[in-house]
């Protein structure tokens, strides 16, 4: 086992513990449904939401302000819900108040670590006017996780509201942008789909459970394991997730609620439930579960659930070279039409930015269409590769130089 596994938290005493939740003849499914987790610590996303940040200002005009998303209230402008945080400041409050520290709180300490290392470029939660003084053009709002898209949706209609703000707009004098750690697929264009076009610029896609390359007996039974575990929580209607999105990415900072019910809901009425994450909080004995950054599943895993069976049973894995392997396992994912980046991804460990170049260049090779298919040569290199390591070797013959694709080789030579 990987020992950066997120099955791993099955081994510790909370996970012990939700694995009794379970029929014995279910904690299979369980243990597919917590193996199937993406765990994001919190110094990664630390690191990662400072270099989004840091890069797309290098790409705007002027001082940029900076917002984290928060709950808001629908109908009513952000800057009037949102106290000034003294009569002499420059700033509004950035968390409501009794907001989760655990969310919007851990990001309005990474903005803030940002402004003060560079506090001409950055303004920390501004006011309009404010904005106005400092001839601000540029504004972003930073998120971890866009779900369904509807908390971001409502704070940026909310900033929107505002007359000014909708004045400067509509003049090309500002711009509006988010930034998120992950995004879902759905939330993304449910952003995109504000009246101030905003762009969205995130670093991994969000897995879920219904796009994990995972076969459909697989992905069934998780589902119904949570429909049916679900009911024993006091969030039955969210046993598949808020919106019923099924997000299987989990923070240290906290587990979203757009992951299945089972995983963080407190016990029903008359039941009994001991969860995961209780009230979407990660237990210190389970953060040292979470790795310094997102893992690559092991190739092989991978393969077999993704129904290439032979490739799987061959010594690919084997071969060390982690580019050649990279390859073999996304042109085995698209093979068998797991397309999407949830699956590529997740199984990859990537960012959505690594994984869009990787796919440019095996188009490039002619071993994918730019609709993500296989080719007649992409399936060839599979077939190769099947057979040249159907028998698995220690020691490789003498004068046989190590595997690398064929097409890969081919496109290097100069």
């Amino acid at each position: 086992m990987n020992p950066l596994d997120s099955a791993n938290i099955l081994l510790t005493k909370r996970g012990d513990t939700w694995l009794s939740n379970f029929n014995p003849a279910h904690r299979e499914t369980a243990r597919w449904l917590v193996e199937g987790l993406t765990l994001v610590s919190l110094s990664y996303f630390s690191r990662t939401v400072h270099r989004l940040v840091e890069k797309e200002a290098n790409s705007c005009d002027g001082p940029v302000a900076l917002f984290a998303i928060r709950e808001v209230d629908k109908g009513v402008s952000y800057f009037q819900q949102a106290a000034v945080a003294s009569p002499l400041s420059n700033s509004v409050n950035a968390l409501t108040e009794g907001a989760d520290i655990g969310s919007e709180g851990h990001i309005v300490s990474i903005l803030r670590q940002i402004v003060t290392s560079n506090p001409t470029t950055f303004l920390n939660h501004p006011t309009v006017a404010e904005m106005r003084r400092r001839e601000c053009r540029t504004i972003i709002v930073v998120d971890d996780l866009i779900g369904s898209g509807h908390r971001a949706r409502k704070f940026i209609d909310a900033i929107w509201l505002d007359r000014t703000i909708r004045s400067w707009w509509s003049l090309g004098y500002i711009s509006i942008r988010v930034i998120a750690f992950s995004s879902t697929m759905r939330g993304e264009r449910n952003v995109t789909k504000a009246k101030c076009t905003p762009a969205v610029i995130v670093e991994q896609v969000c897995p879920t459970y219904p796009e994990l390359p995972w076969p459909k007996h697989k992905r069934d039974s998780v589902e119904e394991l949570c429909k049916t575990y679900g009911h024993r929580t006091l969030k039955p209607n969210m046993a598949m997730g808020y919106k019923k999105l099924m997000v299987s990415m989990v923070f240290e900072h906290g587990c979203p609620n757009n992951a299945p019910s089972i995983l963080w809901a407190r016990p029903a009425r008359n039941k009994t439930w001991k969860p995961l994450f209780p009230q979407r909080s990660v237990l210190e004995e389970t953060q040292s579960v979470f790795p310094p950054e997102i893992v690559r599943r092991d190739p092989i895993s991978v393969l077999i659930d993704a129904g290439q069976n032979r490739l799987a049973r061959t010594g690919l894995s084997q071969m060390g070279n982690i580019a050649s392997i990279q390859a073999f396992t996304f042109l085995a994912l698209l093979a068998k039409g797991r397309r999407r980046n949830e699956a590529l991804t997740f199984a990859s460990g990537l960012s959505n930015h690594e994984v869009e170049r990787l796919l440019d260049k095996y188009i490039a090779w002619g071993l994918v269409t730019p609709s993500r298919r296989i080719t007649k040569s992409g399936l060839e290199e599979l077939e190769h590769a099947r057979r040249l390591f159907s028998k698995k070797l220690d020691v490789a013959p003498l004068g046989e130089e190590s595997y690398y694709p064929r097409k890969l080789r081919e496109a290097t030579v100069s």
